[in-house]
């Protein structure tokens, strides 16, 4: 999850991708998403913020996961 960008920062490492994907599909399997909203784990919002599966989507796409995030 944490392996974002291939060397040279030019792609997505499998590693990531697959990680966002698991990331996501358990988020949207929670019975508690508040309006389809869940908090966002990517390193700007630190798990303190409720979006849209969507935009959690692409701010872990952008900004990667915050380190030692678990739960």
């Amino acid at each position: 999850m944490y392996n974002r960008l291939l060397p040279g920062r030019e792609a997505y490492t499998n590693e990531f991708l697959s990680g966002r994907e698991e990331f996501m599909a358990f988020a949207c399997r929670q019975p508690n998403l508040s309006e389809g909203k869940t908090r966002c784990p990517c390193k700007e919002c630190k798990n303190d913020r409720f979006l849209i599966l969507d935009e959690v989507n692409v701010h872990i796409l952008r900004k990667g996961f915050i380190p030692g995030y678990w739960c």
